[in-house]
């Protein structure tokens, strides 16, 4: 996966190119502060709730970057895995009224983006560092 980000005048600050154990990483989901914390801990799946941005079109089936924001604004990359479902059903999952959300949360297993045994961490759980 390729990712640039601009400072807004144009120009490329940050120029990323990332390929996780041989195979191709196609976008990035974003994730919140706690999730993220939640995945530097140990293998957790990934819900709609979570979900804060997504990008690079990927598609079910494709690995990509998982990231968090942490509370001082800043992103850090936590893992990479093979999402349920493409970018623009997830879009559509988030944009979704909170209550139906939390409908789905409870049962129906629509809200999961990415399965706790399809996540890969980018460095050993805290259960596993002893």
């Amino acid at each position: 996966m390729e990712s640039r980000a601009s400072n807004g005048n144009g120009e490329v600050v940050v120029e990323i190119r990332f390929n996780y154990a041989g195979a191709d990483v196609r976008g990035t989901i974003v994730i919140d502060n706690a999730a993220g914390r939640a995945l530097r801990k140990k293998r957790v799946a990934v819900l709609v709730a979570h979900v804060l941005d997504c990008a690079g079109g990927f598609r079910s089936g494709d690995r990509v970057c998982v990231s968090f924001r942490g509370r001082d604004g800043g992103q850090y990359a936590v893992a990479v895995g093979i999402v349920c479902c493409d970018e623009a059903v997830l879009l559509q999952r988030k944009a979704r009224p909170a209550n139906a959300t939390r409908n789905a949360v409870e049962g129906d297993g629509s809200d999961v983006v990415i399965r706790e045994q399809d996540l890969e961490l980018l460095w050993p759980s805290a259960s596993e560092v002893d």
